[in-house]
C-alpha cells in the first residue's frame, strides 16, 4: 500500500496535519490542511477555498448546529467552490444500533441523517450536484453513508463585493 493512502490510524498521514501535506506534495497536489473549529473558529479564516472536503464529520454535528456548519464552509469558499462531504445514513443499520441519534462507546452522540435532511440543510446555500447513499467497507462491516456533492450558489457570490 502507497504511504500516502492508508488505513491505519496510527500511520503519520492518517493524523496529522504534517502527515497530510507530505502525502499531498509527494502525489504532487497542491493543497492546504487546516485544523479549526468548524461551529466558532472559521471567522479567524480570511482566505477563500476552491474546495473542502469532509470525511465523517457532519454526522458529529447536531441538527440544532447545522445550519451555522454550513453557513460557516459557505462563508470561506469562492464564488463557484465545491464541498464533498461523506456523513452516516439514517439507513445504516450496522453502526452502534439504530435510530437518527446514537451513542458511541466512546461517549459522543452521532447523527445520522437522511438524504432529504440534507438537502434541505444545503440547499439554501449551495446548489446540489450529486446526493446518494452509498455503501463504504468499514472494518468489521459495510457502513452506509451519504455521499453529498454540493457547489456554492452562483447567485451567492456577491459575498465577495464591496459596498
Amino acid at each position: 500500500m502507497d504511504s500516502c493512502s492508508t488505513t491505519d490510524p496510527t500511520h503519520p498521514s492518517y493524523t496529522n496535519r504534517q502527515g497530510w501535506s507530505f502525502c499531498a506534495q509527494k502525489q504532487n497536489v497542491k493543497c492546504v490542511f487546516l485544523i479549526a473549529d468548524v461551529i466558532d473558529g472559521l471567522t479567524e479564516i480570511n482566505q477563500h477555498w476552491d474546495f473542502a472536503y469532509e470525511w465523517g464529520l457532519l454526522h458529529h454535528i447536531l441538527p440544532e448546529k447545522r445550519k451555522k456548519y454550513v453557513n460557516n464552509v459557505w462563508q470561506v469558499l469562492n464564488p463557484e467552490g465545491k464541498y464533498l462531504s461523506l456523513c452516516f445514513s439514517e439507513k445504516d443499520k450496522g453502526f452502534e444500533g439504530s435510530g437518527k441519534y446514537r451513542n458511541t462507546q466512546f461517549g459522543s452522540t452521532l447523527y445520522f441523517s437522511s438524504e432529504d435532511e440534507l438537502r434541505d440543510l444545503f440547499s439554501p446555500q449551495f446548489r446540489i450536484i450529486d446526493l446518494r447513499t452509498v455503501e463504504i467497507a468499514g472494518k468489521f462491516e459495510p457502513h452506509i453513508f451519504n455521499d453529498i456533492k454540493p457547489y456554492v450558489l452562483v447567485s451567492n457570490s456577491s459575498k465577495y463585493c464591496s459596498a
